[in-house]
């Protein structure tokens, strides 16, 4: 049952309705920190998550459902796109409207260090009795970075943007953005136009959709996909066997940057390993029945999320899903097949949007939006991929082997001390232990080596 797998952390209601959400990964807390520091200061979330309104309100919570920090992203233009910072070496968030202007704010992120007198002014509180460490965990605060203007459109306009995402190709970050003509313009991390290229020949095709992960990224856009060279301002299309028709969801692997989600028009899901950005083979594909549309993926470790929207047609509502990929891994004995894998399921109220967040020796966070935007409910997510053991065939051999090894060694160690040894008496019957180099025959060998030395005449030795 999807209860065992989902747990819900926090319910936050928004008395204006939110229209984009997305999780901006923190660093991983310090463990192992001393007891002064950390009854001085308050443990840090792994991720915040941003949610961002039409009119340019963006508000940030932790993961308890907290709000951290709210503020003006100072949009002339209704918002329409919202994406933040892939990894956390550096915080920051971008929004785009619909004017073509893509603004970026830098996020600061400090724990909050408690004086002795807050302390103890919560330990005495009257009110509740509540944990010295509850209320506010951190300092989080914004300020504008850039602001960037997508190039005009071919009759002059703002161009539309339609899918906005942050790259990082050859040790460099970009912001990409794609528009409803099928091109997509590239800038750099200061702010600079570097390019626009055109990733459909298809009049009328826009771009749809754009993942970034590591550095690789995806684009879609009508019945073409593909990887976008940043770094060589190409397009890359691929072309998979036995994939036919357009692309609806596309989604990086996060485990294995190699491999490529994708959901075809009836909602079915498709595992492609395109190595090295050319040749595209299939790994795994799931029943059709599985999953339907309009539907969005994610990807964590072994499994792919997928959201449902609710259909107001057929009258299906909304649901998260898991599907069991590792099995891609390991490819079955009839290729492109498996066996039902649809791990769980989960409906909803209709949504608007999701958003995920994978963490390190944690849960994995999934937060979801309702439709009218007046509420963001976070659930933790806690799946255990099953590993394989070796298929090491020599694996139950190496052990003795090495231990037999180590015998032998120690017990020639212990024979050749022993050999050394001055003769003497021992044992029972008076064994006498050998000396060679007391003996006639290391004497014979010292002779031999002088000028002329030989053995002696009649020697036999003892």
């Amino acid at each position: 049952a999807s209860e065992d797998y989902l747990v819900s952390k926090a319910v936050i209601p928004q008395e204006d309705p939110v229209s984009f959400i997305k999780f901006l990964p923190l660093r991983n807390p310090r463990s192992g920190s001393s007891s002064s520091s950390s009854s001085t200061q308050t443990a840090m979330p792994s991720t915040l998550l941003v949610a961002a309104q039409v009119d340019s309100t963006v508000r940030l919570f932790s993961p308890s459902g907290e709000l951290v920090l709210s503020f003006s992203a100072g949009h002339e233009h209704p918002v329409t796109h919202l994406t933040v910072s892939p990894s956390h070496d550096e915080y920051f968030l971008a929004t785009g409207d619909a004017g073509g202007v893509i603004r970026v704010h830098k996020v600061a992120v400090r724990q909050i260090r408690l004086t002795k007198d807050q302390r103890q002014a919560r330990r005495n509180s009257t009110d509740e009795k509540l944990s010295q460490f509850l209320g506010p965990s951190v300092n989080v605060s914004a300020t504008l970075h850039r602001q960037m203007q997508v190039p005009p459109g071919s009759d002059g306009e703002a161009a539309r943007v339609t899918a906005l995402a942050v790259a990082s190709q050859s040790g460099s970050k970009y912001f990409v953005a794609g528009d409803d003509e099928g091109k997509i313009s590239v800038f750099t991390k200061n702010g600079t136009l570097h390019a626009k290229i055109d990733a459909t020949a298809t009049p009328g095709a826009a771009v749809e959709g754009l993942d970034a992960h590591l550095s690789s990224l995806l684009f879609r856009a009508g019945a073409e996909w593909g990887f976008v060279e940043l770094d060589k301002l190409e397009v890359r299309y691929m072309d998979c066997p036995k994939f036919e028709g357009r692309v609806t969801a596309a989604a990086i692997d996060t485990q294995q940057a190699s491999r490529v989600l994708l959901a075809d028009e009836q909602g079915t899901v498709w595992v492609f390993n395109v190595k090295n950005k050319k040749d595209c083979k299939l790994d795994l594909r799931f029943a059709k029945a599985a999953t339907r549309t309009p539907l969005e993926l994610a990807s964590i470790r072994g499994f792919v999320l997928g959201l449902e929207y609710a259909d107001a047609g057929s009258g299906d509502p909304a649901a998260v899903l898991a599907l069991n990929v590792s099995a891609a891994a390991k490819r079955s004995e009839r290729p492109g097949q498996a066996p039902p894998s649809v791990v769980w399921r989960r409906t909803f109220a209709p949504v608007r949007g999701w958003a995920v967040h994978k963490r390190y020796q944690q849960g994995d966070l999934i937060a979801c939006l309702s439709e009218d935007g007046h509420e963001i409910e976070i659930m933790e997510l806690l799946m255990q991929v099953h590993k394989e053991p070796s298929g090491d065939s020599f694996g139950n051999f190496k052990l003795p082997v090495i231990a037999v090894a180590i015998v032998l060694v120690l017990g020639y160690q212990y024979v050749k001390q022993k050999g050394g040894g001055k003769s003497g008496g021992g044992g029972a019957a008076g064994a006498r232990k050998f000396d060679f180099a007391d003996s006639d025959f290391a004497a014979a060998l010292k002779s031999k080596r002088k000028p002329g030395g030989g053995l002696k005449p009649g020697f036999v030795g003892r």
